[in-house]
């Protein structure tokens, strides 16, 4: 049998080139796969944040007492890893148990951050829609009928005068919006990267905003 005398293999150089091409739109292609990988990350980080929040409202509603989402943190062969579960303790004692439900991130805490509440300087540009005022604390504490409280700290300090003190402390309405913002530490950026934050109102509504270029001049930070 004879073969077509027309055709002809790829030479050398020409492979070169191709390979070339293919590892300079791999290279540019980089930067881009790595934000969707990192993006893909936090977002599944705010869900996971959100389930949990949700998981302490339901909670609270079917057993009729309050209930507590909160940050705790683990400690693992020298390693802290963060943890955000319910807190299972008839008053809620603000302490996670390893016997409570919860979620613990994998990656340390020193390479991922979760913060509970952000300042008012959260903009619009931010993410955050106006008229949103964000407070602080570790936990977002529900009532049986779903709406959010909180310990009435001043009540609780006033009762250790002269003493003893009076636990657990009343439980107040909410009026403000919590949060917990969940970022990458990236020291590119100083801080964080792309950080995403889940909302919670008073009446125990829970939603997830993205934040907007963190780090840079336009406002956005603590």
């Amino acid at each position: 049998m004879r073969g077509n005398a027309g055709q002809r293999g790829f030479s050398l150089m020409e492979m070169v080139v191709v390979v070339a091409i293919i590892i300079i739109m791999s290279a540019m292609g980089a930067p881009y796969l790595l934000k969707v990988l990192r993006d893909a990350e936090l977002e599944n980080t705010a869900r996971q944040v959100a389930t949990m929040i949700q998981r302490a409202r339901s909670d609270a509603v079917r057993r009729n007492q309050i209930a507590v989402a909160m940050i705790g943190w683990y400690a693992s062969g020298g390693t802290g890893y963060y943890r955000i579960g319910v807190d299972s303790t008839n008053p809620p004692d603000f302490w996670l148990q390893d016997t409570d439900p919860f979620i613990q991130f994998p990656r340390p805490y020193t390479q991922m951050a979760l913060w509970f509440g952000a300042g008012p300087n959260w903009s619009t540009a931010c993410g955050i829609p106006a008229g949103y005022l964000i407070t602080g604390g570790n936990y977002v504490g529900f009532r049986s009928n779903g709406t959010v409280a909180e310990p009435d700290w001043a009540a609780f300090s006033a009762s250790c005068t002269p003493g003893p003190c009076v636990w657990p402390p009343p439980w107040i309405d909410v009026t403000q919006v919590r949060a917990i913002t969940v970022f990458r530490i990236d020291p590119s950026v100083g801080w964080g990267y792309q950080p995403m934050t889940v909302a919670v109102t008073p009446g125990g509504r829970v939603k997830i905003f993205k934040f907007m270029n963190i780090g840079t001049a336009t406002g956005c930070g603590p």
